[in-house]
Parts: C-alpha cells; structure tokens; sequence
C-alpha cells in the first residue's frame, strides 16, 4: 500500500469535525448536482437514492477508487458514512455513525477504519451553539492485523469561542492544553465561512532552538446557491522574531453540474 494514501487515511480520520453547518450534500441533492469538478480535472460524481447519497472521488488509476455512501435518517440527518476504498490488492471499508440529542443537534460520531477507533463527543451550549468536542481514541500497533485495544481513552479536546454574534471565532486545542494552537474564523453579511486562519504554532527543538511556526490561511467565495466557488490556501512560515514569509499556496475552483 503506498506510504501517501496510508498518510491520507490517517488524517481523514484523526482531524476534529468544526461547528455544524449545512450538509453541503443535501444542498447538491436539492440542486441535483450530479457532477463537482475542481481545477478542471478532478471529477466528483453523486448518485441520490431514498435516503442515500453515493459520492464517488476522482478515480486517478485504473482499478482504484474511493465510493463514500452518505445515509440519511427521515430528519435529513446524516445517519452514517459507509467508505469503501480500493487500491491495488488493498480494501477497506471504513465507517461513521453519528447520533443526536432531544434537540437533533449532533452528539457522538463514531468512526471505525480496521484497528482505527475514533469517538468524537459534542457538547453545546445553552444557546444551541457547539461549545466543546472530546476526541477518544484506542490504542493500536499497525493499522491492520489483529493488535488493537477496544477501549478507548481521551486524547484531545476542542473548544470554541463566539462573539456577540453567536458565530464561532477561536478553535482551541484543550487536552492536552496547547492555547498556542488555535483557528480564527471570518464571516460575511450571509454568515458564510470566508477565511479560517489555523495557527500551528511553534515547537521547541532540544533545549535550545525554537522551530519556525506554521500559519495556514484558508479562504472561501461562493457561487450563488451558497456553494464553495473557489478556495484558496496559502502557508507562511513564521520565524522566532515574528516575521513571516510565504511559503506555498494551492487554488482550488469548483464547477458543479446537474
């Protein structure tokens, strides 16, 4: 299995949900978009069933794919995510549940990838607005075999921040505290998400040298039924005095079509 897609796997898997917002797949489905391009290549295609959304990644070689079936509940409610993914000899079915509240706000999602578990738990505050989320995780040698643990145990937490607004402004790493890494978010008049600042903070090498900081900027602009339209991402690299210079930038354009 290549090192890259075991990498991506990972990262799918370990990165924490943000605040709730619309599923952007009930807004295709309203639409009928059956087709998302982005930069002109990458095709992602939908197929809508009673109570499921098949997503289809861009296939970038013969025989591999990545198929994730959405299912709904009768609330419109995202009730679980079925991935199935294939490359070279390698299957993987992997899989997310998710629960609710009285309130139909989301309150656990549970993701299993072979010896992978993952348990996010979401706490709210009395304004309905998301104010906490507890990672749990197991313990496990390898991502295959027979070697992992089914208890879990916290690893980490998040919590957010609103202004006068009620819209979230800082994400911040809890547990183990870490106030140096955190997530800035900018809205609109439409309070559409439109710059997510993510600062990763710096490390310290040894007893000596502080390592550059990284900053990852993430800005948003969208299409007329509130669909991304472009997203730009730049890197800075912050150095020990504060200054900072670009590092690298990726521009991604949506196109969809029905």
């Amino acid at each position: 299995m290549k090192p890259f897609f075991l990498f991506s796997l990972l990262i799918l898997f370990t990165i924490p949900s943000s605040f709730a917002q619309q599923d952007h797949l009930l807004i295709y489905k309203k639409n009928n978009i059956k087709e998302v391009i982005i930069n002109k290549t990458e095709k992602y295609t939908y197929e809508y069933h009673n109570g499921l959304i098949l997503e289809k990644e861009p296939v970038v070689e013969k025989g591999n794919f990545v198929h994730h079936y959405h299912y709904f509940n009768n609330r419109n409610k995202k009730d679980s995510l079925i991935t199935h993914t294939q490359e070279g000899k390698y299957s993987i079915l992997s899989s997310n549940h998710y629960s609710y509240n009285d309130k139909d706000l989301l309150r656990t999602e549970k993701s299993k990838t072979n010896n992978i578990i993952i348990l996010k738990k979401y706490k709210y505050n009395g304004l309905g607005h998301l104010d906490s989320i507890m990672v749990y995780k197991n313990n496990y040698k390898e991502i295959f075999g027979n070697n992992a643990t089914a208890k879990l145990t916290p690893k980490e937490g998040f919590k957010f921040i609103y202004n006068a607004e009620a819209l979230p402004l800082i994400e911040e790493q809890i547990f183990p505290a870490d106030i140096s890494k955190k997530t800035i978010y900018t809205y609109n008049s439409k309070n559409q998400l439109i710059k997510k600042i993510i600062d990763l903070g710096s490390k310290k090498d040894g007893d000596f040298t502080i390592k550059n900081g990284i900053l990852h900027i993430i800005q948003y602009k969208y299409n007329k039924l509130g669909l991304k339209k472009k997203v730009t991402e730049t890197y800075y690299i912050v150095k020990p005095d504060g200054k900072s210079e670009k590092d690298s930038q990726v521009k991604l354009k949506y196109k969809y079509k029905s």
